[in-house]
């Protein structure tokens, strides 16, 4: 798998970011109803002056709302990923890569968001093309 494949773990869908250290990190992919809840959430921290800083600083809003056709609408969930052990990992392919829109937010959200180090260093020196061509800078 490579950055931005996504899978279904435990029927659950993901999008796998990085392999670190024999450790996978994946976000979590909402369904539509949980999105629409998350959206409402960060819409009314928006409003409140007083917990907007809230935004940048809380893995609860590390997200990206996905635009690639077969997860178009749902939210890539970022801030709560957590490394899981790949020898202990047994993925079904879903069988679709994220379009390099959605590739290039969910890297600019990790770089910018306050997640593990270790998925920063990650993918730091990926590259995304827009013909969703990945390459690690040397």
């Amino acid at each position: 798998m490579q950055f931005g494949d996504v899978f279904r773990y435990n029927e659950l869908d993901y999008v796998f970011l990085v392999g670190v250290n024999e450790v996978i990190y994946a976000a979590k992919v909402l369904e539509i109803d949980l999105t629409k809840k998350l959206e409402m959430g960060t819409q009314a921290v928006c409003k409140d002056g007083k917990r907007a800083h809230l935004l940048s600083q809380s893995k609860i809003y590390c997200y990206v709302k996905l635009t690639t056709d077969e997860v178009k609408g749902r939210i890539a969930h970022i801030g709560l990923t957590e490394g899981k052990d790949d020898q202990a990992f047994d993925v079904d392919s879903i069988g679709c890569s994220l379009n390099s829109a959605d590739l290039s937010a969910i890297k600019k959200e990790i770089l910018d968001g306050p997640v593990d180090k270790n998925l920063k260093d990650g993918v730091r020196d990926i590259e995304i093309t827009d013909e969703k061509e990945l390459t690690v800078a040397k």
